[in-house]
């Protein structure tokens, strides 16, 4: 054994001293051999081309990758708030409403659309001024009736089809004439009035001679009114009762409303709300109408807003080729109702955001359910467009925060938590502090645990907007608060700031 370790030492000793490395001196022999001349700088070389290579290949990938381009900003009446206001409001009012936030305002004109415009009219003036201190100004307006050619048409002297005329053979029991068909207006009378004149029935719902708009000529007389109002400085329009321009080209029988609701209502023949009225209400056939016009507002205005008045009943009438052809359906049938309920709340949104896809809407409160400033934490903060009247202000809180990302372009969760006594929705666009609006219409302070309630929800919250009967202690604007631990007092609203925090699966 001793010798076979004295064998295996002396080879360690050999190896080290096979390997052992060159010396500088040794190094040096080889320093300007020309193979290894060409070596260095071929590896140098290499080096240099894989680097660049490298930064190419990055520079490359960042552009060629898709890009997130922000969302497009919002037009001026998308922004909001928008404020109806009178006819007869002063001048100075608009700059007034300017200063206060107010993004546009709608006015009705008071006159018949066709007449020849009066530069001294008032509303003309007003719209003088608007662009003078840019505020825009949308004209409400009606296209479905006037008086302006009705004589002529009656007599048969010009303009004979710019009316809807009906001849009758009915008669009654004194041999009067009786209405061509069971049409209904909403004052629970025949939608028809007899012409001694002509001899035939002329339609009339709303009291006026109705206009005529399967006649091509009658629809551009009201493209022409757009065109003249437009050339006076209105940015835009609101059409009232849309939903009655055209009617039935056959004049079928209205068909009775056989849903259990109106028969618990005990509506008769002679009543409005007995029939459903298909044949003189929102006729498939509107959306082309509208859009002809549309596409004059829009290319006329730079875009300007163009409405209707009515509640979009039947969606189908409102678009063309699957998409709306009016901007900002008004939806002021949600926040006009005696109670406030939550669960019923979330159900409505639930039927215009996701049944009829409605994602910029109009909103109205006029329910004195709960007090003006928390439905106005409601309709300034949801996806669309408050509306308010002249008389109302801007809440300037919310107004600010409604120029934030997440309400301009931000996704929307909403919910009825609290054992569904609390409506409570989420606003979040990436990067931007999320927003979350919280209200308790019940007349008992409510505990409320965001964490577990809504979805992607940081720990702690910021105070950003209580409303006037808010009383709880300790919730001053701009307070952190947990998510878990909110009181909401009776009959009031929060609004919160909050970080995204992505759930775990």
């Amino acid at each position: 054994m001793l010798g076979l370790n004295r064998t295996m030492k002396i080879e360690e000793g050999e190896l080290k001293t096979a390997f052992a490395a060159m010396g500088k001196e040794e190094l040096m022999k080889f320093a300007n051999n020309p193979f290894w001349v060409r070596m260095r700088w071929f590896l140098f070389i290499l080096f240099w081309l894989v680097w660049l290579g490298m930064l190419l290949g990055a520079i490359t990938i960042i552009y060629s990758a898709p890009k997130c381009n922000p969302p497009p900003p919002r037009e001026w009446w998308e922004e909001g708030p928008l404020v109806e206001i009178k006819p007869d409001v002063k001048s100075d009012q608009l700059k007034f409403l300017k200063d206060n936030e107010v993004k546009g305002l709608i006015i009705e004109w008071p006159e018949d659309s066709y007449s020849e415009i009066n530069d001294d009219n008032n509303v003309i003036k007003l719209l003088k001024v608007a662009k003078e201190i840019d505020i825009p100004i949308a004209l409400d307006l009606e296209a479905s009736m006037s008086n302006i050619w009705f004589e002529k048409s009656e007599s048969r002297t010009g303009f004979e089809d710019y009316y809807i005329w009906r001849a009758s053979d009915n008669v009654n029991a004194s041999g009067s004439p009786e209405p061509p068909n069971n049409w209904i207006s909403r004052k629970n009378e025949s939608s028809w009035k007899y012409s001694t004149v002509r001899k035939e029935f002329y339609y009339a719902p709303e009291g006026w001679p109705q206009l005529n708009f399967r006649n091509k000529n009658v629809t551009e007389e009201f493209s022409k009114v757009l065109k003249t109002f437009i050339d006076k400085g209105a940015k835009g329009f609101r059409i009232r009762d849309a939903h009655i321009l055209l009617v039935d080209a056959n004049f079928e029988n209205q068909t009775p409303d056989n849903s259990k609701e109106v028969k618990e209502k005990g509506y008769f023949l002679t009543d409005y709300g007995f029939y459903v009225h298909s044949k003189t209400e929102s006729l498939d056939e509107l959306g082309p109408v509208l859009k002809n016009w549309r596409n004059i507002v829009k290319n006329l205005t730079n875009n300007g807003v163009f409405m209707v008045k009515n509640i979009l009943d039947k969606m189908e009438a409102y678009k063309v080729d699957g998409s709306f052809v009016v901007d900002l359906p008004a939806q002021s049938n949600v926040f006009n109702k005696p109670l406030f309920e939550a669960e019923k709340v979330v159900h409505s949104l639930e039927h215009i955001f996701k049944t009829q896809r409605i994602d910029w809407p109009l909103w109205t409160h006029k329910s004195a359910a709960l007090p003006s400033d928390v439905y106005d934490s409601i309709t300034y903060l949801l996806p669309g467009v408050p509306l308010l009247e002249g008389g109302e202000a801007v809440d300037k809180q919310l107004a600010q925060i409604r120029k934030t990302p997440s309400i301009m372009h931000g996704n929307f969760e909403y919910k009825a938590i609290a054992n569904k006594t609390v409506l409570s929705f989420s606003r979040q666009a990436p990067g931007s502090p999320g927003v979350l609006v919280a209200v308790n219409p019940s007349n008992d302070t409510v505990k409320v645990n965001f964490l577990q309630d809504m979805n992607n929800i940081s720990e702690e919250v910021t105070i950003r907007f209580t409303s006037k009967n808010f009383n709880e202690t300790n919730y001053e604007i701009g307070s952190k608060k947990d998510a878990n631990n909110i009181f909401i007092s009776p009959r009031a609203s929060l609004v919160l700031f909050y970080t995204y925090q992505k759930n775990e699966e």
